[in-house]
């Protein structure tokens, strides 16, 4: 188990905490966000997510591998992922469709 090989406790957030995993390039730590993902979750803990490499649909997938429906405990209160990735900032997301405005078209006699 990893938090064996990481010497962490079972029971390693008391809650009122805070995680900051930093990653490099050389090795990714993507298995050990979702590791504590899934144990904070499975242990009906809140986990608030800012995804800024990847979107919803990734962690979504990568949770049902290891047995979690993000989806579920979203809807339960749990699970709160801002996106950060699609579009990190507001003037980048699409607007919504509007209906053009009709042109008045004049003929001249």
């Amino acid at each position: 188990e990893i938090n064996r090989a990481l010497n962490l406790p079972a029971n390693f957030f008391p809650g009122g905490q805070f995680l900051l995993l930093v990653d490099a390039l050389e090795a990714d730590g993507g298995f050990l966000l979702l590791h504590f993902i899934s144990m904070l979750l499975r242990s009906k803990k809140a986990v608030c997510l800012l995804g800024l490499s990847q979107d919803y649909s990734h962690y979504s997938s990568l949770g049902r591998k290891l047995g979690i429906n993000l989806t579920k405990f979203e809807t339960e209160k749990y699970f709160v992922f801002i996106d950060g990735f699609t579009y990190p900032y507001e003037w980048t997301r699409p607007k919504s469709p509007q209906k053009p405005e009709p042109k008045l078209m004049f003929t001249l006699p």
